[in-house]
């Protein structure tokens, strides 16, 4: 996954955290006032804005997570993908590779990663995001266009009245006044 896409996921996924919490602060506290509503929301889209930048700024919270054992390693797979090598600058010695756990044997070559990653075909997370924010963007270019032959359509369809010295423009579809076009 490319860094900008991996950012923007990140970004997404915690205001989406954000917006979830701020929603059930307002129903649960049953906040009635539209401007608290208003100022709650506004406060939510500036922390998407800023989302981005937050999260570069922002201290991180490391998570421990164990590895999985020997026993846990799937059939036919490489055990050293899941026992973690970890390569000797990081480990603090010279040469090779050292494993994490007990269960391999002492040296671990770090080509075996290599060799066994093509083999671990990870799913295409960044097409599927790729393809649903594709998806997305033709559903609201879809949705601008029907609006726009929606106004062309009322436009058409309307005749000229003068009010008070002005030129506007009167349809019988409408109940409501409605500004349509740049002039």
């Amino acid at each position: 996954m490319t860094p900008v896409l991996s950012s923007l996921l990140d970004a997404s996924i915690r205001i989406s955290l954000v917006a979830v919490l701020v929603t059930a602060l307002v129903y649960v506290f049953r906040v009635r006032s539209s401007s608290l509503r208003h100022k709650a929301w506004l406060s939510v889209l500036a922390a998407m804005l800023l989302m981005p930048w937050l999260s570069r700024v922002a201290p991180r919270i490391a998570i421990p997570m164990a590895a999985p054992g020997v026993s846990e390693v799937p059939e036919g797979r490489s055990p050293d993908l899941y026992l973690g090598a970890v390569p000797s600058a990081i480990a603090g010695s010279g040469g090779g590779a050292e494993t994490v756990s007990k269960g391999l044997p002492a040296p671990v070559q770090a080509t075996s990663l290599a060799a066994a990653a093509p083999a671990d075909r990870a799913f295409p997370w960044s097409a599927l995001f790729a393809a649903l924010y594709a998806s997305g963007a033709v559903l609201l270019l879809g949705r601008l266009f029907a609006g726009w032959r929606a106004a062309r359509r009322i436009t058409a369809a309307s005749r000229v009245v003068e009010v008070r010295g002005i030129t506007v423009y009167e349809c019988s579809q409408l109940s409501s006044p409605v500004t349509v076009g740049l002039r």
